[in-house]
């Protein structure tokens, strides 16, 4: 598999530190209206599924911040996420231990990554939101991170509308 679409290195490393520092602060993390409102508006869309109330399902996200619309999800499910932040995945692991999920699998994401090969074809729903926006050319991203989704599996990808750019 091809690595990722990749940012330029200015613009990697002024992403990177730009998030970290957003989601090391508390209360952008757990009390801004958009993440409140991002979060029940995918809570209703995954409801409209059956999928919240399923138990094992396996759940990736890229870009997952510090993974609230992966905790949406039973704790007997399996998730798996790419973020750029260190701080959010160091969070994300923390929260997943605490609630007790059967599995967790959070990476710091890297210049170059590539997906690894167990992940191809093995989740149930793959999320990607406010994300492809960031992405020069977003097709390879999207055509790999449609790669991860099971057969009869769905993908929710969110980019933002009536914003400016």
């Amino acid at each position: 598999m091809s690595a990722m679409s990749q940012p330029s290195a200015p613009d990697y490393a002024r992403n990177r530190q730009e998030y970290d520092q957003f989601w090391s602060s508390r209360w952008r993390r757990h009390w801004t209206y958009p993440n409140q409102t991002k979060l029940r508006r995918f809570r209703h869309l995954m409801r409209g599924h059956g999928l919240l109330e399923r138990d094992g399902l396996s759940v990736f996200d890229m870009g997952f911040g510090l993974g609230a619309m992966l905790f949406a999800f039973r704790p007997s499910c399996r998730l798996a996420g790419l973020e750029l932040s260190p701080s959010a995945v160091a969070q994300a692991k923390k929260i997943a231990d605490q609630r007790g999920y059967a599995a967790a699998d959070f990476r710091v994401f890297e210049p170059n990554f590539e997906y690894p090969a167990e992940w191809r074809g093995q989740f149930d729903l793959v999320i990607c939101s406010h994300v492809l926006e960031h992405i020069e050319n977003p097709t390879p991203v999207l055509s790999e991170l449609i790669a991860l989704v099971k057969p009869e599996g769905y993908a929710c990808i969110v980019v933002p509308i009536n914003e400016k750019p």
